[in-house]
């Protein structure tokens, strides 16, 4: 299995929802699932190493906002989510078990 880099970006809402249900899928097929980091702890160019010595058969899964254009043009599939319309504009926070 050929293992490609994934990348979800952008100010809209399910970036993180979209990894979890990547890696829950591939728990579920068997597959081994790991789950690594939080802003900022490395540097771009650190990503970038990590991204080109990457296993031929690892699928690496990549999350943020502003993801820079050197991961973009790294990665082999980007999503951006961009929000059009969301409920914490009219003063709804963060809800348990949807949002946090």
């Amino acid at each position: 299995m050929k293992g490609y880099i994934q990348v979800y970006t952008g100010n809209g809402k399910g970036k993180t929802t979209a990894a979890m249900g990547l890696a829950l899928r591939a728990a579920g097929s068997g597959l081994k699932v790991y789950i690594a980091t939080y802003f900022k702890l490395f540097s771009v160019e650190d990503l970038l190493d990590f991204m080109g010595e990457k296993p031929k058969g690892v699928e690496l899964v990549i999350t943020g906002r502003m993801a820079d254009p050197k991961v973009i043009d790294k990665a082999d599939l980007v999503t951006e989510m961009k929000e059009v319309k969301h409920y914490y504009q009219k003063g709804i926070t963060a809800r348990d078990g949807i949002e946090k």
